[in-house]
């Protein structure tokens, strides 16, 4: 995320290329991929790109192909977003409450909120509307022709269940 200085640049077919730029950067092929959350869109983009690159892929609480519907108003959605981006101890805090159990003090936590911490102040509100408003992938999805493996877990606070069966 270091760079994009403008919404406008969140494009999630470009961070799918990008992907694929880094597999082929590398010489991998046939590569077994997890994508989390954002990362399973970006995924799933890549996979349908260049299915030659890849062996099997997994969903894990993945975002949907239609991206997120907000459980409240975008306004006050990309509001909540913004002020998570601006104070770093609520920003812990929401990171947090959607872990079930979490120790706040591990070194692993720590880490996740810290690569989370360090993303370019427009990705914070830029993914979200871009999930909310600008994709749909629902005709395509079912093209992933590899083993596939979706699991979401039952207190997935911002997805649905509903929203990622296919």
């Amino acid at each position: 995320s270091k760079g994009i200085v403008s919404k406008s640049e969140i494009d999630f077919e470009v961070f799918a290329d990008d992907y694929i730029n880094l597999l082929e950067e590398h010489n991998l092929k046939k590569v077994n991929v997890v994508g989390h959350s954002t990362g399973g869109l970006i995924m799933a983009l890549a996979v349908l790109k260049r299915p030659d690159l890849f062996c099997s892929c997994v969903f894990l609480d993945s975002v949907g192909p239609k991206g997120i519907t907000p459980p409240v108003p975008l306004e006050q959605l990309l509001s909540h977003f913004n002020t998570m981006s601006e104070d770093k101890d609520y920003c812990r805090e929401v990171m947090a409450s959607t872990i079930d159990s979490v120790d706040k003090a591990s070194m692993a936590f720590q880490n996740l909120f810290d690569i989370t911490w360090g993303c370019d102040k427009v990705m914070w509100t830029g993914v979200i509307e871009n999930l909310c408003t600008k994709i749909d992938i629902t005709d395509r999805i079912g093209e992933i022709d590899l083993p596939t493996l979706i699991l979401h877990g039952e207190r997935d606070f911002v997805l649905p269940l509903s929203l990622i069966h296919i």
